[in-house]
């Protein structure tokens, strides 16, 4: 596992969803001078059955950043929110710039799901199950 995949799971420890939700979603990319952009939102979710059946919804969560600066190996050197504007994001988001592991990073976690990604999971609306949903190669 390479260190973003460790910075990954290492957020994942301090995330708190606050209802029936497993799946955080993940992007990342690297800008023109090679720092690393990882991006983590909550996931969406379908309703299957009940009366919201076919319902795209998503859960509140919390995040520890008290736990998460005790990370050994990261370092924070820049802590900023943002609230949604038309010139520059359109998500509320947390954004944390620093190194882990002697790798430069930009840890961007966005208050919402990200408005153009696909459902992630399904929940039951009897039992409040949550499962994945299985996408594999199409036949």
């Amino acid at each position: 596992m390479d260190w973003k995949e460790r910075l990954k799971r290492a957020v994942e420890r301090c995330w708190n969803y606050h209802g029936p939700a497993s799946a955080i979603g993940w992007l990342h990319n690297r800008d023109l001078f090679g720092r690393e952009f990882i991006v983590g939102f909550p996931a969406y979710q379908e309703i299957v059955g009940g009366k919201s059946d076919g319902k795209k919804v998503w859960v509140g969560f919390r995040l520890s950043v008290t736990e998460l600066l005790k990370i050994e190996n990261l370092t924070v050197k820049q802590i900023e929110v943002a609230s949604p504007c038309s010139h520059c994001n359109p998500h509320p988001l947390l954004d944390m710039a620093g190194t882990f592991e002697g790798n430069d990073f930009d840890l961007i976690v966005l208050l919402e799901p990200k408005y153009d990604t696909d459902v992630a999971e399904l929940r039951d609306a009897a039992t409040k199950a949550v499962r994945p949903i299985q996408r594999g190669p199409q036949t």
